[in-house]
């Protein structure tokens, strides 16, 4: 073993030596996304890190409580608009597992990400991602295997992994995208995406509490909110979905329409799954069954709004769905969609999308689409 962590520091050394100036990577953004079955800690970069995984130190005891694993990435380093939230991430406090992020100078200069988890309490994998941003993405989950236990028992464990309580109503949060600081997109007519989004999400919340829905929201004016909070608030409150409604921008003036966006597991390609055989069995069911209510979402929400609005206004482009990673999918716990409504960036859409009679179309027809959904998918 010591020989290998030798050889492997050399390699490190020699791929990092070459070229180094022109490959240093920056570490963006941080998000912790707090769940019922899984914790979440996604970090992303301007570029794909490499991400090399360092043997067990020789003089290391692992134990049948604790579990060390260190990632090395080199020539990365933590941006000043990341730090707080990695200062926050080596804070967590948990029971099961706890995680540094931190820059070393050894093996070789960059980050070291040092994971120390109880195998007995969770199960462990993290995977890469591409994100819409244009980001590149290391997501990794901490499982909990009570949670996992659970599931196994339920007669139908896959819907939802919250106790069955038989509510009779549906538990949605609807996601305003943006907000306070935060303006998203600024398009024409001085439109702002966070004053869109808040406009038009208050309207579908109204009509879905006219529906009988229990509708809950991750900002209720113009404030920022984290994206991991907004994720962490709708897993903790065992919500049976989650759509977030933002508006789009185009570098083509010309670019328009109305498009939805899913997150498949498919999308993030795992490259460490430290889970026992029997909890990564019930794991992959749990995720092959999600992503399927997950595209039913995004079928239902997308096909309800473009019918909507097309009896008044027949030119709205339908862009369809389309399989992407974005933090707030990413981060969440039960089916979740987020919807582009249209692109401030064209003239004539933004003039639309800031119109009340327009922003109740849309409104109306991701009701109709939620309530599609609920009547197909069985989830209390």
């Amino acid at each position: 073993m010591k020989t290998n962590y030798v050889l492997l520091v050399c390699a490190l050394l020699g791929c990092t030596s070459f070229g180094a100036a022109d490959r240093t990577t920056l570490l963006t953004k941080a998000f912790y996304n707090q769940g019922k079955l899984s914790d979440k800690i996604v970090l992303y970069f301007d570029k794909e890190p490499l991400c090399n995984q360092l043997p067990v130190r020789p003089n290391l005891k692992q134990t049948e409580t604790k579990v060390e694993i260190t990632l090395i990435l080199p020539l990365v380093s933590i941006g000043s608009d990341a730090k707080n939230a990695v200062h926050k991430i080596n804070k967590i406090k948990h029971d099961g597992y706890s995680i540094s992020v931190s820059h070393v100078d050894l093996p070789v200069k960059g980050i070291r990400v040092l994971i120390s988890y109880n195998p007995e309490l969770v199960t462990l994998d993290y995977s890469t991602c591409d994100v819409i941003s244009a980001q590149k993405g290391l997501v990794i989950s901490f499982h909990d295997k009570r949670m996992l236990e659970k599931i196994k028992q339920a007669s139908n464990p896959i819907l939802r992994y919250a106790s069955v309580d038989n509510r009779p109503k549906k538990k949605i949060v609807i996601d305003y995208g943006h907000g306070g600081s935060d303006n998203g997109t600024i398009g024409c007519h001085h439109l702002k995406e966070k004053d869109v989004t808040l406009q038009v999400g208050k309207k579908v919340v109204a009509l879905l509490k006219e529906k009988g829905f229990d509708v809950s929201v991750t900002r209720d004016r113009d404030c920022f909110v984290a994206l991991d909070q907004r994720t962490s608030a709708a897993n903790n409150q065992e919500a049976d979905l989650f759509v977030s409604i933002h508006a789009n921008s185009g570098i083509s003036k010309e670019a328009q329409g109305v498009e939805t966006h899913w997150t498949p597991r498919s999308l993030l390609h795992k490259k460490i799954d430290a889970a026992a055989a029997s909890c990564r069995d019930i794991l992959e069911l749990w995720y092959a069954n999600l992503d399927k209510q997950t595209h039913l979402l995004a079928q239902c929400v997308h096909k309800n709004l473009i019918h909507t609005v097309h009896y008044q206004y027949a030119d709205v482009i339908d862009r369809g769905t389309k399989k992407s990673n974005a933090q707030v999918l990413i981060g969440t716990d039960m089916p979740s969609a987020l919807i582009e409504i249209g692109f401030l960036s064209h003239k004539a859409e933004a003039a639309r999308l800031g119109e009340n009679g327009y922003q109740t179309l849309i409104a109306t027809g991701i009701c109709k689409g939620i309530e599609a959904y609920c009547k197909q998918v069985p989830m209390s």
